[in-house]
């Protein structure tokens, strides 16, 4: 028998005297108190302790008379004198949220080729009052980070902007202005999934 067996054998060994031992303190612990209850607190029901007898013929108490509560009357409030003329309330048109958008497109390292791929281009498509306008921004200096700036834009318009790299690979994002839209969104990483655009 390996040691480590003989380590269990013995604990559970030592586990269940202990619960036995426990239980037996338990059971005398009376006896170590010597404690026995006295016979003159022992208490037992006997018929002839009692000396009341109830009596048929006895007079009943008078009921408690409780003095009338008051009534309280409703009263509806009353009339105005006159119907005032309501009041005008001119509703003034809220002035629509202008929000400004700025794209920084930068560039990302392609860990393939092991190089830089810098932006070739944004192309943006903006929809205002239903009208969609297309320009088309390119990065002529081969600038590391390329903002594009889309302005004055209200609620409800829409754009769609596509940063296009050096390889050809690309990503578009498109969003319509509403009270979450972000001020600034920051394009690093192609679309790998996206086709190829040159």
């Amino acid at each position: 028998m390996t040691a480590n067996r003989f380590k269990i054998l013995i604990l559970i060994f030592w586990f269940f005297t202990g619960i036995a031992g426990a239980q037996q303190y338990e059971l005398d612990l009376d006896k170590s108190r010597n404690v026995q209850p006295k016979r003159s607190d022992a208490y037992t029901l006997d018929w002839k302790s009692l000396d009341k007898r109830v009596d048929a013929r006895a007079e009943v108490p008078e009921p408690v008379v409780v003095a009338a509560q008051p009534i309280i009357e409703f009263r509806p409030p009353a009339p105005q004198a006159s119907n005032p003329q309501p009041r005008q309330v001119w509703n003034k048109p809220q002035p629509q949220r202008v929000m400004n958008v700025e794209f920084n497109a930068n560039q990302y390292y392609d860990h393939y080729k092991q190089r830089y791929l810098i932006v070739r281009a944004v192309e943006v498509a903006t929809t205002r009052d239903g009208y969609t306008r297309y320009e088309t921004y390119e990065n002529i200096g081969q600038c590391r980070s390329y903002p594009v700036y889309l302005r004055d834009l209200k609620e409800g318009d829409s754009y769609e902007v596509r940063v296009i790299w050096n390889d050809g690979s690309n990503r578009t994002v498109a969003d319509t202005i509403d009270n979450y839209s972000y001020g600034t969104v920051v394009v690093d990483t192609p679309d790998f999934m996206a086709y190829s655009a040159w």
